[in-house]
């Protein structure tokens, strides 16, 4: 018995637009990788967050001064000690030598002479 037409509008024609769309789509093997942005930051990094592959960059190797996330994420590091009754707004914490050493004075690109920092409030 031959296919009758609700056999064809029904099934025939939603599998063929299927595969033509399909073989569309397929036919695009290179991915789109938009221009790098123009941003007004003096230096920037964009990675891949599955791989860590550099995507794009701006003077990612230059020495910057720490913005404002560091600023927050210190903020952050606080509030969560005092929460957790881990540090008391008026203790005293006291740095090691190696710590102050290692801090590092980005503006005028060179480490302080600091010949001892036993405490920061």
């Amino acid at each position: 018995m031959p296919p009758g037409p609700f056999l064809l509008r029904r099934l025939l024609f939603p599998m063929l637009a299927c595969l033509v769309t399909g073989s569309a789509v397929a036919q695009s093997s290179q991915p789109y990788f938009p221009p790098s942005p123009m941003l007004e930051a003096r230096a920037w990094v964009l990675l891949d967050a599955g791989s860590g592959q550099v995507l794009a960059q701006q003077q990612a190797d230059s020495q910057q001064e720490p913005g404002a996330l560091v600023r927050l994420m210190q903020a952050w590091v606080i509030l969560n000690a005092l929460r957790d009754g881990r540090l008391q707004p008026e203790q005293r914490v006291r740095v090691s030598a190696l710590a102050a050493q290692a801090a590092w004075d980005w503006r005028k690109e060179r480490m302080p002479r600091w010949r001892s920092c036993s405490t920061v409030c």
